[in-house]
C-alpha cells in the first residue's frame, strides 16, 4: 500500500505547472524548429509531426502540422494547431483544425479568468465547455503527445490534455483526454545523433524521453486504433512540410 501511494496517489497531490514555454535559453536553434517520425509496431513509416516556434515581445507561439496515413481505417488526415503562449510561458489561446476527415473540425481555446474556455465544432454541432487551467498545461495530439519540454526535473509531475482526433471521427471516447504526466527517471538512448542521456517521461499509455534542453528525441504511445506508435526525431525537412501543407483535403467548410 506505501508503494501504490507513492507511485499513484502522490505524483497525483503533488502535481504543479506544466515546464512553461516563458522566453529563455531553452528557445534555441535546435529548439526552434523540430520534426518526427511516426511508425508503427511493424516500423512502417504513418505519419510525421513537425513544430515551430516563434517569439515576440507579447508572447511565444508554437505551430504543430501532424501529418497521418496508413493507421488501420483512419483516412489521410493533417492536424494544424496553432497555441500562443504568453511571456510568462502560459497557454493563452489555442487553435487547432482537422482535414481529411470529411467533416468539420475546429477547436478553440482562449484564458479566460483562471479558465481555458473551449469552443468545439464537430460538423454541425458546436460544444461549449471550460477546464481549469492549472490542470490544462497545453493540449497536444494524441500521435505526438508532448511538444519541447524544458527545465524539467526527475520527480516532477503536472497536468495536461491530449486531442484524440479518433474520437473525433468515429464519436466514441473523449476528444479531449487529461493525462497525469510524472518524470521518473533518466536513461541513456540510442538516437539518429548517437546515445543521448534522457528524462523519462510516463503518463498512462504514453512515454517519453527527452533531452536537458527540452527536446523530445522519443515517444512511444498506444491507441485504440492502430496499436502502440513511435515517435521519433529526425532532420527538419521544411520542403516535406510545405508539401504536406499544400495538400488538398476537405476540412468540411464547405458543407
Amino acid at each position: 500500500m506505501a508503494w501504490l501511494g507513492w507511485h499513484d496517489v502522490w505524483p497525483a497531490w503533488t502535481a504543479v505547472d506544466a515546464p512553461r514555454l516563458d522566453g529563455g535559453d531553452w528557445l534555441t536553434e535546435e529548439t526552434m524548429q523540430t520534426q518526427l517520425r511516426i511508425v508503427d509496431q511493424f516500423k512502417r513509416r504513418v505519419g510525421t509531426v513537425w513544430t515551430q516556434y516563434s517569439e515576440n515581445k507579447a508572447r511565444i507561439s508554437r505551430k504543430d502540422t501532424v501529418w497521418i496515413e496508413g493507421i488501420g481505417p483512419v483516412p489521410a488526415l493533417r492536424i494544424e494547431i496553432d497555441s500562443d503562449f504568453t511571456k510568462e510561458g502560459y497557454l493563452d489561446e489555442i487553435r487547432m483544425e482537422l482535414f481529411g476527415a470529411g467533416e468539420k473540425f475546429h477547436l478553440l481555446a482562449e484564458r479566460y479568468s483562471g479558465h481555458l474556455a473551449f469552443k468545439m465544432d464537430l460538423g454541425k454541432r458546436t460544444q461549449y465547455f471550460k477546464v481549469d487551467a492549472a490542470d490544462v498545461g497545453t493540449v497536444d495530439s494524441m500521435f505526438r503527445p508532448f511538444a519541447t519540454l524544458p527545465r524539467l526535473e526527475v520527480g516532477q509531475s503536472w497536468r495536461t490534455h491530449v486531442f484524440n482526433p479518433l474520437a473525433a471521427l468515429t464519436g466514441v471516447g473523449s476528444k479531449l483526454i487529461p493525462m497525469l504526466v510524472n518524470v521518473t527517471g533518466w536513461e541513456s538512448i540510442q538516437t539518429d545523433e548517437g546515445e543521448v542521456k534522457c528524462f523519462v517521461i510516463e503518463a498512462g499509455k504514453a512515454r517519453a524521453w527527452v533531452k536537458t534542453n527540452g527536446v523530445v528525441v522519443r515517444q512511444e504511445v498506444t491507441l485504440p486504433i492502430g496499436g502502440t506508435l513511435y515517435i521519433e526525431a529526425e532532420p527538419f525537412d521544411a520542403g516535406r512540410l510545405d508539401r504536406i501543407r499544400s495538400i488538398d483535403l476537405p476540412s468540411g467548410d464547405e458543407e
